[in-house]
């Protein structure tokens, strides 16, 4: 027996994972679009998905066939229809050839792989028109969503008891059906070092519930409801690092541009919303060393349906001392001038305010030694109605690489040191490479 994840798979079936993540590894190398930022191709996507929903049936799993079903029926590939149509092929395939092979006429996989293909036979539901989308609803809307793209992403500001500083970050990525993977990184300010870990997992080893908080990729990845039911608790490994923390909300939830929806690049939409200041508290160990620790850290949510982004971007936590935080970022395509921008401030009594026009002046620049990419480390950022923000990196290299195996491009993501009028705080940038 090998384990993926951590869970326990045939010879057999590990070798088809393998191989199948080789293909997808293949497929997933970065398409060049405009400016020179790689994306996810469809066919990726595509391999991946059906790869997923194949491993499933031979474990007698119906629930990713009925997944796609579900989405399919709900016109999710309103915006991808030539991906969407691809994978229906491949699943009416599959599910068709289990049925066949199913000896047992009266099985409930039987029944249920029956019901799904039934449903895909049906022409999908319209989109919904604009203004008409469901508003979020919290706590119901911490859980995850029917929809093609999801993640819940955090990031934090941690000092241990001889005040040695930290930051760290940690995105869980569900894109439907059956596509799971998890991006981690803490830096240590320090010791000057930045230790990640990029990981694609089975489905097996995964589970995201529809009807409450409770994120588990594998043995060493979580995101669930505090004690009690209070706050979050998160656990994540990185190579050479380990954290378990509780995190605790101080201040109401930000609904990202007003009302918790944005545009997205891919001609659809997203809910969106920020918990933009956790009381944090708990445990870190680097290289065999653990630390209590103790700072502040910020969550955001966000699901919609798309597959792929398809340009880069730059994005902005800020917490200023005086209790400001900032949700900035600005979707770019190559060096051309932003596609669109959003600039979101919750002042110290969570009072939301909001702006489509942010200025970004980019003031130094690092070279990654290992990609050879451009990444800005120095920033200054004009918002309106507010005094000029400059930020700076605490540590240069803190990129994220592709890594073997996973979906996503590679990008920046980094411990940054905020002052607007006077006043410090905290901040982490996510960027992708710029080209110059």
């Amino acid at each position: 027996m090998g384990a993926i994840g951590g869970y326990p798979v045939d010879a057999m079936n590990a070798a088809k994972l393998v191989l199948t993540a080789l293909l997808s590894f293949a497929l997933c190398q970065p398409a060049v679009h405009a400016g020179g930022f790689p994306s996810l191709s469809g066919q990726a996507y595509l391999e991946q998905a059906a790869a997923a929903i194949e491993e499933a049936l031979d474990r007698g799993d119906p629930g990713l066939v009925e997944e796609f079903a579900a989405l399919s029926e709900s016109g999710a590939y309103a915006t991808e229809p030539l991906v969407g149509k691809a994978l229906k092929r491949r699943v009416v395939r599959l599910a068709t050839a289990r049925l066949a092979s199913t000896a047992d006429t009266a099985s409930a996989v039987k029944r249920r792989l029956a019901a799904a293909l039934t449903r895909l036979e049906k022409p999908p539901q319209a989109p919904a028109p604009a203004g008409s989308h469901a508003p979020i609803r919290l706590p119901a809307d911490e859980a995850a969503h029917m929809r093609l793209a999801e993640w819940w992403y955090i990031n934090g500001h941690l000092r241990d008891d001889e005040g040695r500083e930290y930051g760290y970050e940690l995105t869980f990525f569900h894109v439907r059906p059956g596509i799971f993977f998890v991006h981690t990184a803490i830096t240590d300010i320090a010791g000057g070092k930045f230790h990640r870990r990029r990981e694609y997992l089975s489905p097996l080893a995964c589970r995201t519930p529809t009807d409450r908080l409770d994120v588990v990729y594998g043995k060493t990845h979580a995101l669930t409801r505090g004690e009690s039911g209070r706050g979050y608790a998160i656990r994540a490994t990185t190579d050479g690092g380990a954290l378990a923390l509780s995190l605790r909300p101080l201040k109401a939830p930000m609904m990202v541009n007003g009302d918790g929806i944005i545009d997205m690049p891919e001609g659809t939409f997203s809910w969106y919303y920020s918990m933009t200041r956790l009381a944090t508290a708990g445990e870190l160990e680097l290289d065999g060393k653990k630390f209590r620790v103790a700072g502040l850290s910020w969550m955001d949510h966000q699901w919609g349906n798309f597959v792929t982004l398809r340009i880069g971007w730059d994005w902005f936590s800020v917490q200023l001392d005086d209790g400001s935080d900032f949700n900035i970022f600005s979707f770019r395509k190559g060096n051309s001038a932003p596609i669109a921008q959003y600039v979101n401030r919750l002042d110290g009594a969570a009072v939301l305010t909001t702006s489509h026009q942010v200025g970004l002046e980019r003031l130094a620049w690092w070279k990654s030694p290992e990609t050879g990419k451009d990444y800005v480390t120095r920033w200054r950022l004009a918002v309106p109605g507010h005094a000029p923000i400059d930020i700076e990196s605490r540590l240069d290299g803190q990129e994220l690489p592709r890594a073997p195996f996973d979906p996503a491009p590679g990008y920046w993501e980094g411990k940054c040191r905020p002052s607007s009028g006077g006043v410090g705080g905290v901040a982490y940038c996510e960027q992708f490479a710029y080209p110059r």
